[in-house]
């Protein structure tokens, strides 16, 4: 009976309260999911794979595994070019999961000749919710205190699927001089512009819009091994606002070996901790983020860990990346 009162829960509140979306800890490691016209900042063939584990120790928590690639498919020249991208995602809390499939195509081209660039993007998605129904038991499954798999259960689920479709778009003003020590950039992103329905339960469930904005800037003393960018992101979705802001260390060991180190803060009172290696094309990086809002002191197991992997298929030399 507490897994269909959970279940009950669960269902109701997809009806009556907005879902969020999912927040990576490394955030420049999911580009699509912050901003797609990211993509078409970075002049790479680039694949990232992200695994997120939070909460685990309450029922499994949260656990969220992703890819994205994107590559240019046609480059007018060096500074103007289109690039597609293709993000997907699968995130399990439970027996609830869900999978989602994103497109989404970016424009890049030069606005001026000391190196301001802009870059507008359009995605589209498709997305499933799903309710595991076979992994759940009942109590009506339990013969004289021992549960009894082959017993049929009498419960009754008003729907196991839900699938939606959804779009949005992004723009990036970023600067990037051939021959300079600072890059910069300022980003606007709306996801579900058309708010979809995803309810289990018929009625209406909506995914309200979420905005989010981001900034940074980064910063390489002339003749340092060492950068450092100070960038902030907020979000905002039906009412409901999120501040994070972060600094990013890099230390270039040679030509081949970068160590990256970074840490953020959230207007919710809680940090991440990312240290991260990064070997010609190849790059690794794990994260930590430290309960906030007194979760910790009430719940056990609510710690959360990411890792990422990243590889690009281009030579190191041709690759003009933002981040």
């Amino acid at each position: 009976m507490k897994k269909i009162i959970i279940i009950a829960l669960g269902l109701l509140l997809s009806a009556t309260i907005f879902a969020q979306d999912i927040r990576f800890s490394q955030p420049f490691s999911a580009p699509m999911k912050l901003n797609p016209a990211i993509i078409g900042a970075d002049n790479s063939i680039n694949a990232k794979l992200n695994y997120r584990s939070q909460w685990t120790g309450i029922d499994k928590g949260y656990r969220t595994a992703s890819l994205t690639y994107f590559m240019p498919v046609y480059e007018q020249n060096e500074d103007n070019s289109l690039n597609a991208g293709l993000f997907v995602m699968n995130d399990r809390a439970g027996a609830f999961n869900h999978l989602e499939v994103m497109a989404a195509v970016a424009y890049n081209i030069r606005l001026t000749d000391n190196g301001h660039f802009l870059s507008s993007s359009l995605y589209f998605g498709f997305n499933q919710k799903f309710l595991d129904y076979q992994s759940l038991t009942f109590d009506d499954q339990y013969v004289v205190g021992s549960y009894t798999p082959g017993t049929p259960s009498n419960e009754l689920i008003m729907q196991e699927s839900k699938v939606f479709a959804d779009a949005g778009i992004g723009v990036l003003w970023y600067y990037m001089p051939d021959d300079g020590n600072i890059n910069a950039f300022a980003g606007l992103s709306v996801y579900h512009m058309t708010p979809p329905n995803e309810s289990f339960l018929g009625d209406d469930g909506i995914l309200f819009t979420k905005i989010s904005t981001q900034a940074g800037i980064k910063i390489k003393p002339e003749d340092s091994k060492v950068s450092f960018m100070p960038n902030v992101i907020a979000n905002s979705q039906n009412g409901v606002y999120e501040l994070a802001t972060g600094l990013y260390f890099d230390y270039a060991i040679n030509d081949d070996y970068l160590v990256k180190v970074a840490t953020w803060y959230r207007a919710q009172k809680t940090m991440a901790f990312l240290v991260g290696f990064q070997y010609t094309n190849y790059y690794v990086g794990y994260s930590y983020d430290i309960p906030g809002g007194g979760i910790g002191n009430v719940a056990t197991g609510v710690s959360t860990h990411e890792i990422s992997l990243g590889y690009y298929f281009n030579k190191s030399d041709d690759i003009r990346k933002l981040f």
